[in-house]
């Protein structure tokens, strides 16, 4: 835990012989990159620094914490290795590997997005933070909607609810300034 988090680093090579990441291993670094070897297994908590820019979960890895990601400022995508049977990625957002929840969004995602109608569950923080987005379309599939799950989508405009949702979470539009219909 914590082992290069402090440090300058700007690029990193892991052997591939790695298995497990702890938490806070990168997070004050200054990579934008990271490759994670298909040998890595398990990964810890808030790896990951703002400066991230581009990185693949493994087909390994089947508990990737979202958090990870979540001060990624600076990636606009997602990647998951095809033959991974855990997650997907779909235009570069991260969901379960059914589709049946949306878990998370990357920061410097811009424009709108277009949630599948497989799609029940909306992830606790998935928007958090995404300050480019414009316009999300959620479908009529939807059910629930966790905490904090559109916090901080400064540019976002409106977002139309189905009639399937039965639940919304604490503070799920907390701080969506543009916001002017629901």
């Amino acid at each position: 835990d914590g082992c290069l988090s402090k440090n300058g680093i700007t690029s990193i090579s892991l052997p591939n012989t790695l298995t497990k990441i702890g938490s806070s291993c990168f997070r004050y670094s200054k990579i934008s990159s990271i490759s994670i070897p298909e040998s890595v297994r398990e990964i810890g908590h808030n790896n990951f620094p703002s400066t991230l820019t581009s990185i693949t979960i493994p087909s390994q890895i089947d508990d990737f914490p979202t958090d990870n990601l979540q001060e990624c400022n600076n990636l606009p995508s997602i990647g998951v290795d095809k033959n991974n049977t855990s997650y997907k990625s779909i235009e570069g957002i991260l969901y379960n590997y059914d589709v049946t929840e949306i878990l998370l969004c990357p920061r410097a995602k811009s424009g709108k997005v277009i949630i599948p109608n497989t799609v029940k569950r909306i992830a606790e923080k998935c928007f958090q933070g995404c300050t480019k987005l414009t316009m999300i379309e959620l479908p009529r599939s939807i059910e629930t909607i966790e905490d904090y799950a559109f916090g901080s989508c400064s540019k976002l405009t409106s977002v139309t609810i189905g009639d399937g949702v039965t639940s919304i979470g604490e503070s799920a539009f907390r701080n969506c300034s543009s916001l002017t219909s629901i």
